[in-house]
């Protein structure tokens, strides 16, 4: 089983109405949600966290792999509102794959299949992903 968490560097005070409508058209229902704070203590026991845009920044995590994923921002092109969730959405998606499939990105302490399913909560929200077994099935 793997477990992923999400929280935001910075969360805001409600989940954003059109990142929950993106993700809704794919299946992900997060509109029970509420943004949350990094759990530190969380993040120092899971085998991969996962930053996403420029902005997000973390307190050091010794002993446990970091990766910072420089999402597309399709704002910057003058893309905004659904469809730039919808970008922004897709290339999330196709990155969560890439780990996934890619043996030389798999996570490094246990043999895991990430799910398909995610969250986002914020543009600089890190995901925080366990294996709590060394056999993993996919979800």
């Amino acid at each position: 089983t793997v477990a992923v968490h999400s929280a935001g560097t910075k969360p805001g005070s409600a989940v954003n109405d059109l990142s929950a409508h993106a993700l809704w058209e794919v299946g992900v229902d997060i509109s029970g949600e509420q943004p949350k704070p990094v759990d530190y203590e969380l993040a120092r026991d899971v085998d991969l966290v996962v930053t996403l845009g420029r902005e997000a920044q973390l307190d050091p995590l010794p002993g446990t792999r970091v990766e910072n994923w420089d999402t597309d921002e399709p704002s910057e092109r003058g893309i905004d509102g659904l469809e730039r969730m919808r970008l922004v959405r897709d290339d999330i998606a196709v990155r969560v794959q890439r780990l996934h499939t890619n043996p030389a990105l798999t996570l490094q302490r246990s043999s895991t299949t990430l799910p398909t399913r995610y969250t986002e909560e914020t543009s600089s929200c890190p995901h925080a992903i366990s294996s709590p077994s060394a056999a993993a099935t996919p979800e």
